[in-house]
């Protein structure tokens, strides 16, 4: 009987993996993957164009996108994935718009910026992986959501002024507790405040 009951269960789980698809497609000189799985509307942005970049740097800014749309559904840009924003030269990239929905930056992105001076991002909740916002020697500020989790070695060697979290905010750390890991906020040498609020 349970033989039965596992060939069951094994045809089922199949089945769901038949009718998922995992799409690819660029959007605005960006590349974005998303499932078409009804409960996960969320799509990753991979890549984006060299002629994208190029623009990015002729302008000063370069904004993300905040949704796609597929098959008349829309999936939010949640992701960020790991070294988007690393091993490329963003001399001339002065301002980077993210849109609210971004929920998850992976690790080694916002890397070797040397002109970045203002990450535009006003979320509620966000999770940083580590080796992240390292070597942005001219930003100045960022604006800290409610909700913010740091792997380790994020904000290394930035231009902060300030440091402020929102009243009543959580910050948590790698492991999802307040034991903080290696290299938080390290080498800020223009910081000269830092506001907890009053129940962080």
């Amino acid at each position: 009987m349970k033989r039965y009951l596992f060939i069951i269960l094994g045809l089922l789980i199949s089945t769901v993996n038949m009718t998922a698809e995992v799409i690819t497609i660029e959007k605005d000189g960006f590349v974005l993957s998303f499932s078409t799985e009804s409960y996960m509307p969320y799509a990753d942005i991979v890549g984006f164009t060299g002629e994208k970049l190029s623009e990015a740097r002729i302008s000063g800014v370069l904004e993300l996108p905040s949704t796609i749309e597929y098959d008349g559904k829309v999936y939010q840009v949640a992701i960020i994935s790991e070294k988007l924003f690393n091993g490329h030269d963003y001399d001339g990239i002065s301002k980077i718009v993210m849109p609210n929905n971004i929920l998850e930056i992976y690790s080694y992105n916002f890397c070797d910026m040397p002109d970045l001076e203002e990450i535009v991002y006003n979320g509620e909740e966000l999770y940083l992986r580590q080796n992240s916002f390292m070597n942005l020697p001219k930003l100045k500020k960022f604006n800290f959501p409610k909700s913010i989790r740091l792997g380790d070695h994020t904000f290394v060697n930035v231009g902060l002024e300030e440091i402020k979290f929102q009243l009543g905010g959580k910050i948590l750390f790698f492991d999802g507790t307040l034991n903080q890991y290696f290299g938080n906020f390290w080498h800020l040498p223009n910081l000269t405040k830092i506001d907890l609020a009053d129940r962080i």
